[in-house]
């Protein structure tokens, strides 16, 4: 079965969201926008309109009446019938309703740049609910139901913008979406390890009718300077868009090089920390060869910064690749222990974006499907390599995990994983793994509400009988039990600590005087700020050494 992807726009929930999607219309280069409502509701059409000009945005105009031919966006307020009466008109459109009824008659998909649901209606917690599930439906279709109630913060931002395809074979739409895009000289970028597989010889097939370039010189752990390198291929050959088919590696450094030519930067080391970015206009297209980052779906790259020895974080809704193909085929030659750590990569996405301080709703209903996958597929896709069942749903379960994510942010687990992992040069699904456990034991004080809400999906066991803090504790041991698992399914190629990784010369990757750099390195990663509890340098060397 084929899952399909559908954007979403962004949506904006809470209070001064309103003022907040003004502010980004500008970044985005919508100076010219007009506020549109339906006859009788002028007044609050007006009030809301003011509030857009909170963070300094020229008032905008407000009519009933057919929008000016000069204006670049449609500020549609009110019924969601607006959207049919405007549907013809090809300029951008935001939708903010003016009453909880307009709220309780949105569709769950919703053909806008952005919706903006204010708090200040009030909208009863049941209609909010109802249409967070719909919203989260609409765009991967059917998910494992979350239980009720969903955790509704006073404000969150929720975006997808990637439009694609999971499943079987899914790459054979490759030429209609370069043809779609305009797309004739695009930039293939994989590595040497995808193409021994024969996965680049599958992609330049369907490249055949492009005057495609290729550059599979991309390293395990990609830098600033493999990126400013190829920026400089891309210029130099004329390229019009770019092809990114490998794991989180070759997907960060395509989007790095979408920075640097969109932006015109010779440098991407000065966009380091961004979260807002001027729109980037090349086209992107990802071909994941791993189930474990979800890059394909984020808007955030990690990469390596060898002048800072660290890896720098890049997020903004630019990001997002235009179109992903998850075809799980290509992930088929994965061997068992890189199959095992991306996919748990893919539960430290799932995990941390459920119990990070930035969840919402959207990102709970697709980290629990996510987990339910995980749980249920991974042990399987090593015993049962080849088969697509098994392979497809950890396809997805990565995709999702990246869409909620990249919406919620991860914490201290990639903290204190980017960091070991630009130190001691290991792979990031591996630092995953071994942290998760050790993470959520620090942060269970604060979590266990919703460790406890987990335990059935994590363990496969209806939750009867058994008190709070052995739910917890459940939910804790099943992550524990799962790296058990892989390290017996892949002969102990899998490790359960840092003491364990060996390099390729067979010397110890991770020596027990790194744990101190690692720990202050870890402090100053952006993800800190997310996790439930505080950390600093002296509470990150204790969990290191706990993983040691």
């Amino acid at each position: 079965m084929i899952r399909t992807i559908n954007p979403t726009g962004t949506l904006y929930y809470g209070q001064g969201m309103v003022p907040q999607m003004a502010r980004d219309l500008e970044l985005a280069g919508l100076a010219h926008p007009v506020v549109l409502h339906l006859p009788g509701s002028a007044r609050a059409a007006k009030k809301m309109a003011r509030r857009m000009t909170a963070w300094g945005t020229r008032p905008i105009p407000v009519t009933h009446h057919r929008p000016p031919q000069d204006c670049d966006a449609l500020i549609l307020m009110g019924h969601p019938s607006l959207l049919e009466r405007y549907q013809s008109d090809p300029r951008v459109k935001i939708l903010i309703p003016l009453i909880p009824e307009d709220v309780a008659a949105l569709p769950g998909k919703i053909d806008v740049k952005a919706l903006v649901i204010d708090a200040s209606l009030k909208t009863p917690q049941s209609i909010l609910e109802d249409f967070f599930r719909r919203f989260a439906i609409s765009a991967f279709g059917a998910l494992t139901p979350h239980p009720a109630p969903l955790e509704i913060p006073s404000s969150f931002v929720f975006t997808l913008n990637t439009q694609g395809f999971i499943g079987n074979g899914v790459r054979e739409e490759l030429p209609k979406i370069l043809q779609e895009k305009g797309i004739s000289s695009p930039l293939l970028l994989t590595d040497h390890g995808v193409t021994a597989a024969g996965l680049t010889a599958e992609v330049e097939n369907l490249l055949q009718l492009t005057e495609y370039r290729i550059f599979d010189n991309i390293p395990p752990d990609s830098d600033a300077s493999v990126v400013n390198a190829i920026s400089q291929v891309y210029r130099e050959t004329g390229r019009d868009g770019l092809v990114l088919l490998g794991g989180g590696s070759v997907l960060d450094t395509g989007k790095g090089v979408a920075m640097n030519i969109g932006l015109g930067a010779e440098d991407l080391a000065q966009w380091a920390g961004s979260d807002r970015l001027p729109p980037i206009d090349v086209p992107v297209i990802a071909l994941p060869t791993t189930s474990g980052t979800g890059s394909e779906v984020t808007k955030a790259a990690v990469i390596s910064d060898p002048r800072q020895g660290r890896k720098s974080l890049y997020i903004s809704n630019e990001l997002q690749p235009d179109h992903a193909l998850i075809d799980s085929e290509f992930t088929q030659s994965l061997p068992p222990h890189l199959t095992g750590m991306t996919g748990m990569d893919a539960l430290s996405h799932a995990m941390e974006a459920y119990t990070g301080l930035a969840k919402n709703p959207i990102s709970d209903q697709l980290s629990w499907h996510a987990i339910d996958l995980i749980r249920k597929h991974l042990i399987m896709c090593l015993k049962e390599p080849q088969n697509p069942t098994h392979r497809q749903a950890m396809a997805e379960a990565s995709t999702l995990a990246g869409a909620a994510f990249s919406n919620s942010m991860v914490a201290m687990v990639h903290s204190l994983g980017h960091s070991m992992g630009a130190l001691c040069h290991l792979p990031h699904g591996l630092c995953m793994a071994i942290l998760l456990a050790p993470v959520l034991e620090y942060n269970k004080s604060a979590i266990s509400q919703e460790l406890a809400a987990l335990s059935p999906i994590l363990t496969g066991v209806e939750t009867q009988n058994q008190s709070h803090e052995e739910l917890v504790d459940a939910s804790i041991a099943a992550v524990k039990t799962l790296n058990h698992q892989l390290h017996e399914q892949t002969e102990e190629r899998h490790p359960l600590r840092f003491s364990q990784i060996r390099d390729r010369e067979g010397e110890q990757a991770v020596l027990e005087n790194h744990l101190p750099q690692v720990a202050r390195t870890a402090i100053d990663d952006a993800s800190v700020v997310y996790n439930p509890v505080e950390m600093d340098a002296q509470d990150a060397l204790q969990v290191l050494q706990k993983c040691w």
